[in-house]
Formats: structure tokens, C-alpha cells, sequence
């Protein structure tokens, strides 16, 4: 037995190490423009609203040449993205292609060559053709329009069956292509819905739209048809007092089943939790003991998590790991204080929290225009803190100078800020916060103190807790 276990060891190292090669993309090309000094390979974010990409890889190039290489275990859809230019692609483990990308009057054209470049090459030309669709505003009536869009389809569908004629392409890969051509359609009719009340649809509106079926599990790995899904199912109802989360949550459950269903469910607690509406508590509730009975996996069930713990802090004080492991320093001194000791000296006293950036543009232009929305958290008994986001102190205290803000000033110890930020679900700023007299989550999502949002603040300050 001992005389075996060298050859065991050398097979499975061997085994171990093929496989890994076999998950491996390897990309190499040349980039004609000198402004391009980096590539990157992204994966999109599953849910909606939108949040941050995952990057799996980013190389540098000074010269124009790229070698991307990544590890893929499974064929997926990702973002190429070359400065500001992106393209969604069809990855599968074990590829290797050479790329170039080249101006045509001005416009960068991304092209494959390699084995399976015909894949790469008609996802490119799918990709420039998704966001080129026809838009509303450049239509005066919505009949011309949704003609508009229906004779695009059509052509784009034209296109792909030709080019699929002329080149060796698998049956998914047709399928995966035609429907980000379908859904991308769909998304933009129901995405209109948004700003139409129901007796000003047109009857057969959705007649086209409707064709297409959203219980395809297999074309989640597409962003179109996720995104049909989110329009269909959840933002269509934003803006419709009438319909409630109860009604849209049953709809779902009726007219969805499988993953379609579990990621329209997902959404809908995260597009609700945004809301911070208190009378929505029951349906969340209900939302996410689907999902957590469903058996997510781990994407999911941190998007729940995060979610679930982002809303049932509303009219809670904030959890204490966050308030006793979130540090930050006052403008006027270098001594650290956790966040519960910096809410201590305002005691019975409501708290705005402006979270903000020296670099921040936006952030500045809001703190110029404050000035009516200080005079009311004032009269309503609230302070204004500022909590910036810089890295650099030096730039944070000239900053805070100039504008005139260095009372009630504070910077982030950023070694502590991961549990704050993901709670909030910080992607940019700026971003405000308020707090009751007690201290306890009024919103995460605060309005502006800018002119034209005091109203909505004063509403916001006066509203009674509905838990």
C-alpha cells in the first residue's frame, strides 16, 4: 500500500491540474487606442437596482497589448470592458481567442478571431445592437415608436439567423442570442409603463411583448431577460398608488415558478426594502420566508441577508456592531470615538447625517445649497453631522474649511466602515441618514438638504414611526 501512495498523489496533482486548465480563458489581443491602458472582464449584478460589478479580472497595458487570462467553471455571460466601451460576451471554460479592437469613424469595434470566435463575434455585434435600440424620446408619438421597435427586432433577428448560416454556431448560442434581442424589446415596452396610467394604454400594447414567456430558467444568464423580468413584474408598479406590495408579491407567485419566480421574489424585497415603508413589513416578511424556504444559494442568500437586515432596522436603533465598531475622528481633534459614543452628545436630540466626500462634486454642490433645510432640522430639533468618506485627512480639513463645515465635522477610520457600508449598502454618495430623538432609524435613505427636496425633508421630519 505505502508503494502506491506516490502515484495516487502524482494522478490527482495531474487531474487537479487539468481541470483547472480546462476552466481557463485565455484572451490576447491589441487595442488601438493609446487612451485604453486597461481591460477588464466584469460580472454584472444579478439584482436590481443596479449595484456594483464583480471585476474577475483587470490587466494593464502601456503598449496596447492585453493577455487576459481568468478562471470560469461554468459558461457565462460577462461584461468586456475597454475604457468606457463594454460589450456582453459568451465565456465558456477552456477558450482562447486573440482580439483586436479598432475605430470605425470614431466608434470602437471589437472583433475575435480563434476557434469559437464566431460566438465572441456575433455577442459583440448583439451587444451593440441592445443598446442601440430604438428610444422614446427620439419618437413623438408612442405608436411610431413601438412600430419602431418592432421593425428593429425583427431586423436583429434577421441578422442572427444569416450570420448563424454563415457560421458554426451551437444551438444555445442561437438561443441566448435571438433572446437578448426578445427581451431587450420587452424591457423597453414595459419599461413605458412605468409613466402610463392604466387607461391610457393602448389596448393592444402588449400584445408583441406578451409572446415572449418569462418562466425560462435557462435565460437568467441573461441581463436582458433578468431585467424584462424586474420591468414586468416589480417597476412597472412604482409609481401605481393602487398597487401595493401584497398585489404585486401574489402576482408573481401566480403567473412565475422556478428561478424566474425565486429572482422576481428577490427583487421585489430589495426594490421594497428601498422604499423604507413600515407598512410594507408583513409582505417582506412573507417575501422572505419564500425565499429562505427555497434553499438559495450563496448569492442570493447574501442579497437576502443583506436586504432583510437593511429594513428591520427601521425604527430600531442601529445594531450594535455597528455602533460600537464603526470609528471616526472629529475635525477638531485626533482622538478616535465609536459611533455610539459620537451619538451620546446629542442626547434627545434627532440626528441628519450627511455622508459625503471632499472629491464629491454633487456632495458639495448639496452642502452649498443647505441652507433652508439647517433652519428647519434646527426649529425640529435635529443636528447635522457631516461623516466624510475621504482617504485623505489633509484634503477633508481644507475642504471642510472652504465650505465653511467644520462643526459637527467627522472622517471614518476606514478599517471600520465595512459593517456601516454594508448595512447602508453605500455605493455612492451623496447619502444621507436620519435618526429620531432616540436615536433610532427614521431612513437610511434621507432626503436632500438641497432646495428643492426641503419639503419632502420637512415630511420626513414630522412623519409618525408605524412600528
Amino acid at each position: 500500500m505505502r508503494l502506491l501512495k506516490k502515484p495516487v498523489i502524482f494522478i490527482l496533482l495531474l487531474w487537479f491540474s487539468t481541470a483547472k486548465a480546462q476552466n481557463n480563458v485565455k484572451l490576447s489581443g491589441f487595442c488601438s487606442d493609446s487612451s485604453v491602458e486597461e481591460i477588464s472582464i466584469l460580472r454584472s449584478y444579478k439584482f436590481y437596482p443596479i449595484g456594483p460589478e464583480e471585476k474577475l479580472k483587470t490587466v494593464y497595458s502601456k503598449d496596447g497589448h492585453f493577455d487576459i487570462n481568468f478562471n470560469l467553471k461554468a459558461p457565462e455571460i460577462l461584461i468586456f470592458r475597454a475604457k468606457y466601451k463594454i460589450w456582453k460576451l459568451y465565456f465558456q471554460p477552456g477558450d482562447s481567442l486573440k482580439f483586436d479592437i479598432n475605430e470605425n469613424n470614431g466608434v470602437p469595434e471589437l472583433t475575435f478571431t480563434g476557434k469559437t470566435a464566431s460566438r465572441y463575434n456575433l455577442f459583440t455585434l448583439v451587444s451593440n445592437a441592445t443598446l442601440s435600440a430604438p428610444k422614446l424620446f427620439q419618437f413623438k408619438e408612442l405608436k411610431e415608436y413601438t412600430d419602431t421597435l418592432s421593425k428593429w427586432k425583427a431586423h436583429q433577428h434577421n441578422f442572427i439567423k444569416a450570420y448563424g448560416s454563415k457560421n458554426p454556431l451551437d444551438p444555445q448560442t442561437m438561443l441566448f442570442a435571438q433572446n437578448a434581442i426578445n427581451f431587450r424589446y420587452v424591457s423597453l415596452i414595459y419599461f413605458l409603463l412605468q409613466d402610463l396610467s392604466e387607461d391610457t394604454i393602448p389596448k393592444d400594447y402588449l400584445l408583441e411583448a406578451d409572446r415572449y414567456k418569462l418562466n425560462q430558467d435557462k435565460l437568467l444568464i441573461l441581463s436582458e431577460y433578468r431585467f424584462a423580468l424586474y420591468q414586468k413584474f416589480i417597476a412597472r408598479f412604482n409609481n401605481k398608488s393602487s398597487q401595493n406590495i401584497e398585489k404585486v408579491f401574489e402576482n408573481i407567485m401566480k403567473n412565475l415558478q422556478g428561478q424566474s419566480r425565486n429572482f422576481a421574489n428577490a427583487n421585489l424585497i430589495g426594490e421594497y426594502v428601498l422604499k423604507q415603508s413600515s407598512k410594507d413589513e408583513a409582505v417582506l416578511k412573507k417575501a422572505l420566508n419564500f425565499a429562505y424556504s427555497m434553499k438559495p444559494d450563496s448569492i442570493y442568500l447574501s442579497y437576502l441577508k443583506e436586504n432583510e437586515e437593511r429594513y428591520f432596522v427601521l425604527n430600531r436603533p442601529l445594531p450594535d456592531e455597528i455602533l460600537d465598531h464603526t470609528f471616526l475622528t472629529p475635525l477638531q481633534a485626533n482622538k478616535k470615538s465609536t459611533l455610539r459614543e459620537i451619538l451620546s452628545k446629542y442626547q434627545n436630540k434627532g440626528i441628519y447625517i450627511d455622508l459625503w466626500a471632499s472629491w464629491c462634486a454633487p456632495c458639495r454642490k448639496d452642502i452649498a445649497n443647505s441652507k433652508t433645510a439647517k433652519k428647519i432640522l434646527k426649529d425640529e430639533d435635529f443636528v447635522y453631522l457631516y461623516f466624510s468618506t475621504d482617504k485623505d485627512a489633509t484634503v477633508w480639513k481644507n475642504a471642510s474649511i472652504m465650505d465653511n463645515i467644520e462643526e459637527n465635522q467627522f472622517i471614518f477610520d476606514h478599517t471600520s466602515t465595512s459593517g456601516f457600508n454594508k448595512l447602508l449598502n453605500l455605493q455612492e454618495i451623496p447619502r444621507y441618514l436620519l435618526l429620531d430623538k432616540n436615536h433610532h432609524v427614521k431612513t437610511l435613505y434621507a432626503p436632500r438638504p438641497d432646495e428643492s427636496s426641503v419639503e419632502e425633508l420637512r415630511s420626513k421630519l414630522n412623519a409618525t414611526p408605524q412600528k
